[in-house]
């Protein structure tokens, strides 16, 4: 395999991982915003269904907040650190 080879394949690893997190990003989102925007459209007399909306919103954004952490952590471990000379 050629260093233009490698190269390419690289750049094929790293596009698939950046859309999978993007996959993994935008899915509690809209999750959030369609519970958010019925929410907000609900009757405050049907407490029951808010509270239903209120996990709909809880949960993906735990969620989101555990698939943060895990981007983050992981690139950590693609950081390279250069000694300042």
């Amino acid at each position: 395999m050629t260093l233009e080879n490698n190269i390419r394949s690289t750049d094929e690893m790293l596009k698939d991982i950046f859309h999978g997190a993007l996959h993994e990003i935008r899915t509690p989102i809209n999750a959030i915003t369609t519970a958010v925007r019925l929410l907000n459209d609900s009757p405050e007399e049907n407490q029951e269904f808010r509270k239903e909306l209120i996990q709909m919103i809880t949960t993906p954004a735990e969620n989101l907040s555990a698939n943060a952490d895990s981007v983050l952590g992981e690139g950590r471990v693609f950081s390279i650190q250069l000694p300042i000379r």
